[in-house]
C-alpha cells in the first residue's frame, strides 16, 4: 500500500532545461493576478482532469508537480470522459472537473472523480492553490489493484482528498514553497478472500522547497525535501486459512494488521540552471531518496539529470539534450530539435 515513484522524471527535467530568464519569468507569473485567465468549458471523451492539472502545473515544485506523487488514486480517471469548467470567482480562479473511466471497456466498473481547484493571490508576494474532491476507484485501492486472495472485485473504494500549495516571494530573487496533501479512503467490499475489511485509512504527502536566482551570474538554484503519498493510518481485518482438519473443515485465524508502512520515503533534491551564454543553458539535478517505497531500511537511491539547450543555431530553432541515471543502473537519454517560424 505504498507508492514508489521514479526518482527523477526525464520528461519533466527536459522541459525545465531552458534559460534562467524563462524560469524566472515563470516564477514571477505565478504571483500575477489570476483573474486575467479567461473562462472555459470543455467536454471530451478523452479529457484530463483540469482541476488537478491546475494544481500541479506550477514549475516551482519537485514532487508536487506530479499528480501521481501526491494523489496516485486519481490517475485511474485521467483521460476518460471529462467535463471541465473554469471561471473567475472573488479574487481567484475556480476550476470544476468531472471525469469517468471504465476499468475494462464498456463492461467494466466505472471509476469517476469530482474535483475542484481554486487559485488566488493573497498579496503581491503570496499565492495559494487549493484542490479537493471525491474519487471512486471502483475495484482499485489507492491506485493499486488486487487479485486472487486479495481480490477487490465488486468493491467500491471512495477517497476524499484535499491539497494546498503556497508560494512565497521572500525577495526579488528568493522564493519559498510549501505544500501538503491529505486523503481519507472508505472501502466497501464483500467479506471474501484474505482481506475481510479495511478501515480508518488516512494518507498524506508534503513538500518544502527554496529557490534563488542570480547567485553566481545568470543562474537558478533550488533545494527541496518531499514525501510522496503515504498511508499514515489504517487497519485491515484478515482471515487466514489453516490446514484442513480430518473432517475436511478449514480452520481460520483472524488478525488485524496495520496498513501503515515501516518507513517514510523522503526525496532530497537539488537543481541548478546556468546560462552559459544568452542562447545556451545547462541544467543539473541531483536527488537522494531514503526508504524508497516507504520501506524502512531500503537501500538509499541516488539519481542525476544532466541537460543542455541551445537556441538560434540556424534561425529560430532550439536543440535540447538530456540524460538521467540512477544507482539502480537505470538510464535514459532524450534529444529534441525544433524549428519555429
Amino acid at each position: 500500500l505504498s507508492v514508489s515513484k521514479p526518482v527523477i522524471s526525464i520528461d519533466r527535467e527536459f522541459g525545465l532545461t531552458r534559460s534562467v530568464s524563462e524560469e524566472k519569468l515563470a516564477f514571477s507569473n505565478s504571483f500575477s493576478k489570476v483573474l486575467e485567465q479567461p473562462g472555459y468549458l470543455n467536454y471530451s471523451r478523452n479529457e484530463s482532469n483540469g482541476s488537478l492539472t491546475s494544481f500541479t502545473s506550477n514549475g516551482l515544485w519537485n514532487g508536487f508537480s506530479d499528480a501521481s506523487y501526491v494523489f496516485p488514486f486519481l490517475t485511474a480517471v485521467q483521460g476518460g470522459t471529462g467535463l471541465n469548467y473554469g471561471d473567475s470567482l472573488g479574487n481567484g480562479f475556480l476550476s470544476l472537473s468531472y471525469n469517468s473511466e471504465n476499468d475494462n471497456g464498456s463492461s467494466g466498473n466505472t471509476k469517476n472523480a469530482y474535483s475542484f481547484s481554486y487559485r488566488l493571490n493573497l498579496a503581491e508576494n503570496t499565492n495559494l492553490n487549493y484542490v479537493g474532491g471525491i474519487v471512486n476507484e471502483g475495484e482499485s485501492f489507492l491506485g493499486s489493484a488486487g487479485g486472487g486472495a486479495f481480490d477487490f472485485s465488486g468493491s467500491e473504494n471512495v477517497t476524499s482528498f484535499f491539497g494546498i500549495k503556497s508560494g512565497i516571494k521572500l525577495a526579488d530573487d528568493y522564493f519559498l514553497n510549501v505544500g501538503y496533501g491529505l486523503s481519507r479512503t472508505s472501502v466497501n467490499k464483500a467479506r471474501s478472500g484474505i482481506i475481510q475489511n479495511i478501515s480508518g485509512v488516512m494518507s498524506d504527502s508534503f513538500e518544502i522547497g527554496f529557490t534563488s536566482f542570480d547567485n553566481f551570474g545568470s543562474d537558478m538554484l533550488s533545494f527541496s525535501i518531499s514525501q510522496p503519498h503515504r498511508v499514515a493510518s489504517g487497519t485491515a481485518d484478515l482471515q487466514i486459512a489453516g490446514l484442513a482438519e480430518r473432517d475436511g473443515s478449514i480452520p481460520y485465524t483472524y488478525k488485524t494488521a496495520s496498513l501503515r508502512p515501516s518507513g517514510r520515503q523522503l526525496d532530497f533534491a537539488m537543481a541548478y540552471n546556468y546560462d552559459l551564454t544568452t542562447v545556451s543553458t545547462v541544467r543539473v539535478k541531483m536527488m537522494h531518496t531514503e526508504d524508497k517505497g516507504h520501506v524502512r531500511g531500503a537501500d538509499p537511491e541516488a539519481s542525476i539529470y544532466l541537460g543542455y539547450s541551445k537556441t538560434d543555431i540556424i534561425g529560430n530553432d532550439t536543440i535540447t539534450i538530456g540524460a538521467v541515471s540512477n544507482s539502480a543502473n537505470e538510464r535514459d537519454l532524450k534529444l529534441n530539435y525544433s524549428i519555429n517560424w
